[in-house]
């Protein structure tokens, strides 16, 4: 099976660079997509696997393609790769934005309710320009990897020969609890006369 041309319209690509799958089984397809470099943006793509019951060969079909990060401003830049993963609950892409020098997230949430050419929507940006822990001079692949019912994600700087692992920090919580007579004054911090 052979999928799209040299261009810049749906289902055409310049210099891809990065592609993921995952299984959709609510369709009995398989979600696709593609980091398609060249033209500063991804695409998505479906996968219908042949059904040799009705004689029916596989096929790919263009779902939609999208190019910005968290705003219509905000746009992609040279995306070199992508991964896709569940966690049960949403379906999580994480791509490789070199020229921009960051990870943006998206979370798709057709892959999980219509299957429909609705994009992915921005979950969060990681990353920036720099030589410190949590920047990039050159983010290249990635990986999710299962960490409970969360996902990390791995990132490799080709630069730097580094690898960062990025997971979701817990959501703090503060818990006061008061016992017997306060020794602090009725007005704290005190007031000044």
């Amino acid at each position: 099976l052979r999928y799209g041309t040299t261009g810049n319209g749906p289902g055409r690509f310049s210099g891809p660079r990065g592609i993921a799958a995952r299984w959709n089984a609510q369709f009995n397809w398989y979600d696709v997509y593609v980091a398609d470099t060249g033209n500063h943006r991804l695409q998505k793509l479906a996968f219908i696997p042949a059904d040799l019951a009705l004689n029916i060969p596989a096929r790919m079909e263009y779902v939609c393609e999208w190019k910005t990060a968290s705003s219509s401003a905000d746009l992609l830049s040279s995306p070199v790769d992508v991964v896709v993963e569940s966690d049960g609950s949403y379906v999580y892409l994480a791509v490789a934005d070199q020229g921009n020098d960051r990870i943006v997230t998206y979370v798709d949430i057709a892959a999980t309710t219509t299957g429909g050419a609705t994009a992915p929507t921005w979950d969060a940006r990681l990353g920036s320009l720099g030589n410190n822990l949590g920047t990039f001079m050159q983010v290249e692949g990635l990986c999710f990897l299962a960490n409970g019912t969360d996902l990390d994600l791995y990132a490799c700087d080709a630069h730097r020969g580094k690898v960062t692992k990025f997971e979701e920090s817990p959501t703090p919580t503060i818990a006061l609890s008061f016992v017997g007579v306060s020794t602090l004054p009725a007005c704290f911090p005190p007031t000044s006369s």
